[in-house]
């Protein structure tokens, strides 16, 4: 699964992967691509906890997930 977290027009955001804790600042308007592990039948997505300038997802056990900013670049890889 591929999805986009972007920031506000006005407002920058701190997106946290967990469990390892990792952070990315986006200035206002910019954004990471992500591509989600999907787990077999009946597993869990993982989940997202949403506050004003701060986004965490957590990921999936034995999931990894790939991202990529908003210039295309492909940042480190993340995963049990």
């Amino acid at each position: 699964m591929k999805f986009i977290v972007q920031a506000g027009p006005n407002t920058p955001l701190t997106v946290q992967f967990e469990p390892q804790g990792t952070e990315f600042e986006l200035a206002p308007g910019d954004y990471l691509t992500v591509e989600w592990p999907v787990p077999g039948k009946g597993g869990l997505l993982g989940g997202v906890t949403h506050e004003p300038d701060r986004l965490t997802l957590s990921e999936p056990e034995g999931g990894t997930a790939r991202l990529w900013n908003s210039r295309g670049k492909e940042l480190p890889v993340f995963g049990y």
